[in-house]
């Protein structure tokens, strides 16, 4: 089953190690978190669960793909995205849109 949600987010793949630590911190202050499975962070369950997500550093922007009611998928991306902003002191968003 293909995931229900999925956004690539303007986070460059390039970014100091430094700086992926902060992101990490925020990975772990976010609702959900379960930890880090095969090196791939996940929230809320493991791949092929009810509800999950995880994320993934590609060369298009850091991916999270997963499957969420819409209401909670909604809530925790406009939290992920305004503590990523935070940290990284540029917006971040859907590098997509």
């Amino acid at each position: 089953m293909a995931p229900a949600q999925t956004i690539t987010l303007n986070v460059s793949y390039e970014l100091p190690d430094e700086t992926w630590r902060s992101i990490a911190g925020v990975y772990q202050q976010m609702a959900g978190w379960r930890g880090y499975k095969d090196g791939i962070p996940y929230w809320f369950g493991n791949d092929g669960d009810a509800q999950f997500l995880w994320a993934s550093v590609e060369p298009s922007g850091l991916l999270i793909s997963g499957n969420l009611d819409n209401d909670r998928w909604e809530s925790w991306m406009s939290d992920l995205l305004a503590r990523l902003t935070g940290v990284l002191g540029i917006e971040v968003h859907d590098a997509g849109a």
